[in-house]
């Protein structure tokens, strides 16, 4: 068997305290298991772990193919067991092959690498191996070298930011930044910044991971690997925009095809008005509700005419982000200059088109199609529908404007119409008494739509003027 293969070529080796069995920064060929006596693991000189017998340590550097990433010291006498390197990288690969038609059919669900051709799928699939995570484990450690890309097949994990590991190996005090499931990937920031782990990973639940080495993937795809982690960071600020976040994965992978990436040399000044900005690289200045602000990488802004309410995380947060329109003005390209990308109202227009909302048909069109979309997905009966029924609904709304004191639906009537508030506001009322208000995104009138019966509460506008958007049963 494979363990059998690894077991056979295992050596004991001894170590008096203070000895160093392996140390960070040199090529490792061995892989150890702790037979007796207790270790410490060091990072940067700073104790990371205790290990005590039957832990195992030294695999990263045999998986990744890169330097040791701690050292490892005898803290008293022990006993180890090690395994050659060879051995242990030979066994990988034929698992690697027994699973290669499972981990290809995975490979084309990730949209980190649509665009590659089947041959490079291929042998980026041959590349992939698996982890098994139990609950509690620490995959990543902000502040590690970048060594693996991770992606999720099975379970939950939970990245965090801050924090440190104490002496024992317990992670405390981190802030929790986003939870990962099927399909997520991690550690490609670091990756496409050619920097250090930026977060702690942390397994929720017993995990199941498909992995590849950096230094495999680098010689697989080249340059294409960059597009792919860029291609991959816009689409995170996407799903982190209230709007267009509500579209589904396969319609944000076709806007994000449609944005455009361009470089900007220092003091350029960047339109306001753009559908969707967000900053790759580089920083800009500008103001927004009569405040100097910095958009740096990873932050992003949104025409504020759709605009909801949004709150943002540290590192993918948007920068001027309130109810109503936001007034971003005079962004200027810092110095160092900046990569952005963006989406154009005619771009968002052009990929709703191409995913078959073939009404759309401009870029008016495309901000009333998105507008109405978060209106639907903010309703609470309407939470629970698919994305086509929810493009069915949203193609039926169609929006009415009210003048102060304008009866919308009178208590008595008979109602085949739905609504929802885009803007402004309405009082309802019973029998001439004033029950509540309803504000911007509430909805009435939804009994219209599942019974025969007549309206049991008069709506009158109470702002100055009202938007809605109605719906009829039929």
């Amino acid at each position: 068997s494979e363990l059998d293969a690894i077991i056979e070529t295992m050596e004991y080796y001894q170590f008096k305290k203070d000895d160093l069995v392996v140390e960070q920064g040199k090529v490792g060929t061995t892989f150890f298991v702790t037979h007796h006596g207790r270790l410490e693991v060091l990072v940067n000189s700073n104790v990371m772990n205790t290990l005590a017998p039957g832990k195992a340590f030294g695999g990263l550097a045999l998986l990744y193919n890169c330097p040791r990433t701690a050292t490892v010291r005898a803290t008293e006498e022990c006993g180890v067991w090690g395994a050659n390197g060879a051995t242990f990288h030979k066994v990988l690969q034929d698992n690697a092959q027994k699973h290669f038609a499972e981990n290809r059919k995975f490979l084309d669900s990730l949209r980190l690498f649509d665009g590659l051709t089947s041959k490079q799928k291929d042998r980026v699939g041959e590349a992939f191996f698996t982890e098994m995570f139990e609950a509690g484990s620490r995959i990543i450690t902000e502040g590690d070298a970048t060594t693996a890309l991770y992606f999720v097949k099975k379970g939950e994990l939970i990245s965090y930011q801050g924090g440190h590991v104490k002496t024992n190996g317990e992670f405390v005090d981190g802030k929790e930044i986003s939870r990962l499931g099927p399909g997520d990937c991690f550690g490609e920031r670091a990756l496409m910044n050619h920097d250090q782990q930026d977060v702690t990973v942390i397994s929720n639940h017993k995990c199941e991971c498909i992995c590849i080495s950096v230094s495999e993937l680098q010689e697989i795809l080249g340059a294409d690997l960059s597009a792919c982690l860029e291609r991959n960071f816009i689409l995170l600020g996407l799903k982190k925009s209230p709007v267009l976040s509500q579209f589904s994965g396969t319609q944000q992978y076709e806007i994000v095809k449609s944005m455009q990436v361009k470089d900007f040399p220092a003091g350029t000044k960047v339109e306001d008005s753009y559908r969707f900005a967000i900053v790759i690289e580089g920083k800009l200045t500008g103001m927004a509700r009569n405040k100097s602000i910095t958009l740096e990488r990873g932050q992003w802004y949104e025409d504020g005419a759709i605009h909801e309410s949004a709150s943002g995380s540290p590192d993918m947060r948007p920068a001027a982000s309130t109810d109503g329109k936001a007034d971003l003005k005079s962004l200027v390209v810092a110095e160092g200059g900046a990569r952005l990308g963006l989406l154009t109202k005619d771009g968002l227009a052009a990929a709703l088109k191409e995913l078959g909302l073939s009404a759309i048909g401009s870029a008016e069109e495309a901000t009333d199609y998105t507008r109405k979309m978060v209106l639907a997905k903010k309703v609470h009966i309407f939470r629970h529908l698919s994305q086509e029924q929810t493009t069915k609904l949203v193609k039926s709304f169609v929006l009415q404007r009210y003048r102060k004191g304008a009866h919308v639906i009178k208590q008595g009537d008979m109602g085949s119409s739905f609504f929802v508030i885009a803007s402004g506001e309405v009082t309802v009322m019973i029998n001439g008494k004033t029950i509540r208000t309803l504000a911007k995104n509430a909805y009435f009138g939804e009994r219209a739509l599942l019974f025969d019966e007549p309206r049991t509460a008069t709506v009158e506008v109470s702002s100055s003027e009202a938007e809605l958007w109605s719906v009829e049963k039929t």
